[in-house]
């Protein structure tokens, strides 16, 4: 089986190069760029998330490695609470009236992710990190309708499969220090967090 993600390969004898699978497939290419971005923010966040929650990891991580059931509820938990992107804008193609809020048709609207994300009219609790959330799925992370992220599976797969794999093999994993967050108004990201695993 070819790994989509693997590097584009010279052929020694020919001289030619063997473009990767992705290399044909610029939006697929794309998608795996962004989740692979995206992965590393939000296993930050877990671990951030938990700690300020509970004060380290140790009880979260400790219940997520309990059982696959968790782990199947914490990725979308940590992708709602997370929220990579704060916002995006959109252009009003008609005339409506949203919240008691008239917007005319070529209006440009700011959707802010985050603020949906913590509504309480719509997500019980929203302002708190509950990693056996009942429908941890509703958020809207990942976008809406048409807009919706491609990429969404992946996102979620590839996190089930990192936290499965760290927390079988360090069940307890304690925050050390506040995170440094990425200097973007756009992206909520983590550049740095320190962590402690017990030997």
């Amino acid at each position: 089986m070819t790994d989509a993600r693997q590097p584009a390969v010279r052929d020694r004898k020919s001289n030619r190069t063997t473009p990767s699978i992705l290399d044909c497939f610029p939006p697929v290419n794309a998608v795996f760029a962004r989740v692979q971005r995206q992965e590393s923010a939000w296993l930050k966040a877990g671990f951030a998330s938990s700690a300020r929650d509970q004060g380290s990891c140790r009880r979260p991580c400790a219940r997520a490695a309990s059982g696959p059931v968790l782990i199947d509820s914490l990725v979308p938990e940590i992708i709602r609470w997370q929220t990579p992107l704060a916002f995006m804008r959109r252009t009003a193609v008609e005339d409506a009236e949203l919240g008691g809020k008239q917007t005319r048709k070529g209006d440009k609207l700011a959707m802010w992710y985050l603020s949906g994300n913590r509504d309480e009219e719509a997500i019980d609790e929203p302002n708190r990190f509950i990693i056996d959330r009942a429908r941890p799925r509703q958020h809207l992370s990942f976008g809406f309708g048409i807009h919706r992220c491609v990429g969404n599976r992946l996102a979620e797969l590839q996190l089930k499969i990192l936290w499965e794999e760290l927390l079988r093999r360090f069940p307890v994993i304690e925050v050390m220090g506040e995170p440094i967050r990425v200097r973007s108004p756009f992206v909520r990201g983590f550049t740095r967090l320190p962590v402690r695993i017990p030997g």
